[in-house]
């Protein structure tokens, strides 16, 4: 059987009332060493009130601070979906058009087929599968609920998209700039107008694939990062929780920090400085 804390508290009240009949009149201002004598049971008890007593302030004190915290939650969870919901939506939407119409405007002739243009038009399509998952991501706070049993699909899916176009977008710009500075450098062998359409087009996959395989390979470890959670049925929340392996902190270090500060941070940066110098 299960109780709760407020029984406890009558039960005990029950039995602080009963050893005295003259328990208000006693002072609670009594040195606790002498507690320990047997002789003092009156005292005890006066102790034993004034600890349920102080339990109890601090239990009201407790509970206005819950309210207080829920209230202020309720405040924030209209700018929460204002801002990652509509904001966030708002400026995908339009980055996505733009990234679209970068790549009809790349596609066009007389920029059909070149190796720069279908780099960009590259850049281009990540840029846009990036916001196309972000507004996904997005949209579930404001627009449609997902089901509890494709919530945990949903979310890989999304943050899968998310972050393994992000890698892709990363590693084109540095690719990009090593082409045009090969370009600058042997200009008789990177000319479209000597090259072919299908030598055009295995140096332009000679770099994609690369980059399409090593993001999917770093995005791999998301897999392993997300679990369902064993829920009442009554809940109605949809709650997942990260595994044992993502809150291990030798991953957040190795995977988290290398992968963010390491390969998509530092070794960018390093490149684009070593090849514009």
């Amino acid at each position: 059987m299960e109780y709760n804390k407020s029984d406890y508290q009558n039960v005990l009240h029950l039995l602080l009332d009963k050893p005295s009949a003259n328990i208000d009149n006693i002072s609670l201002k009594v040195p606790y060493p002498k507690i320990m004598n047997s002789m003092n049971s009156k005292q005890l008890v006066g102790a034993m009130k004034e600890l349920d007593s102080w339990m109890s302030s601090l239990e009201q004190n407790l509970t206005r601070f819950v309210n207080a915290s829920e209230s202020t939650t309720d405040l924030l969870s209209p700018l929460h979906i204002a801002i990652n919901g509509y904001t966030v939506s708002i400026i995908a939407v339009i980055g996505l058009i733009f990234n679209i119409i970068g790549i009809y405007f790349l596609s066009s002739a007389p920029r059909r087929g070149k190796i720069l243009s279908l780099l960009m038009s590259s850049l281009f399509v990540f840029d846009a599968i990036y916001l196309t998952f972000e507004i996904l991501k997005s949209s579930e706070l404001w627009m449609f609920t997902i089901p509890r049993r494709y919530f945990k699909s949903y979310l890989i899916t999304v943050n899968s998209g998310i972050r393994s176009s992000m890698i892709s977008s990363i590693f084109m710009l540095v690719v990009i700039s090593r082409v045009r500075l090969c370009a600058i450098r042997k200009p008789f062998q990177h000319n479209n107008a000597i090259l072919s359409w299908k030598e055009r087009r295995n140096y332009w996959l000679r770099y994609c694939i690369p980059i399409v395989i090593s993001s999917l390979i770093l995005t791999s470890p998301l897999l392993l990062e997300i679990e369902n959670t064993n829920v009442k049925k009554n809940d109605t929340n949809l709650v997942v929780a990260p595994t044992n392996l993502r809150l291990h902190p030798i991953y957040s270090v190795l995977y988290v920090g290398v992968l963010n500060l390491g390969i998509l941070g530092g070794m960018p940066i390093a490149c684009l400085h070593c090849l514009s110098y």
